[in-house]
């Protein structure tokens, strides 16, 4: 399975199940000069997902972030760097792991998962510290040698100029998309929720 998107960070990801355990291989691109990384399974930093960050220098290091605050270094370091490359301006590393996090925080990739939300974020510093851009976007999984289901992901929009996927969990972990809650979509969407962040009203 194969996905990729263009967000603040270029990020595409193969999941190889032929591979014993299974094997991830990470693409991500960002600029040279400052920090970038992608957080998996999650769509705001509250999630406290597990993030791949890429320094300035090109050090690639994983984390279990906090809800607005770098959260702590992981160890032991789960992904292999194959290549960092440096192509007009633009840093292209490739990383390889397994399906299987080797701790709790680190993530567990599904490959019964045809989506996989994600986190991205590029810096204003070498070091990973406060973003200067963020995003929030959706893997939608391929399959390369046989058909895939194409289903709605929603639409993207942006409100006070902070992004918004349609991303509401499936039962059991919630009812809203049954009962057509209109936080779900865009279209839909009439406030409230975050209204404070940033300090937007």
């Amino acid at each position: 399975l194969v996905a990729t998107v263009a967000s603040a960070v270029i990020v595409s990801v193969d999941l190889d199940a032929s591979v014993n355990g299974g094997q991830v291989t990470i693409w991500m691109t960002g600029p040279t000069n400052v920090w970038f990384g992608v957080g998996f399974n999650a769509v705001v930093m509250a999630d406290r997902p597990y993030v791949i960050v890429v320094d300035g220098n090109g050090a690639v290091s994983e984390h279990k972030i906090a809800d607005h605050a770098q959260g702590t270094v992981l160890t032991p370091t789960q992904v292999t760097v194959v290549s960092s490359t440096i192509t007009d301006g633009l840093r292209r590393v490739v990383l390889r792991r397994a399906f299987a996090g080797v701790t709790p925080d680190h993530y567990t990739f599904d490959i019964t998962k045809g989506n996989l939300p994600i986190i991205d974020a590029v810096g204003s510093t070498v070091d990973f510290a406060y973003h200067q851009l963020k995003e929030t976007a959706t893997l939608g999984f391929a399959t390369l040698d046989s058909a895939t289901c194409v289903c709605n992901n929603g639409l993207h929009g942006w409100i006070n100029g902070l992004a918004f996927n349609k991303y509401c969990a499936p039962e059991p972990t919630t009812d809203l998309v049954l009962q057509k809650n209109p936080t779900c979509w865009i279209q839909t969407y009439m406030g409230g929720l975050g209204c404070c962040q940033h300090k937007n009203i």
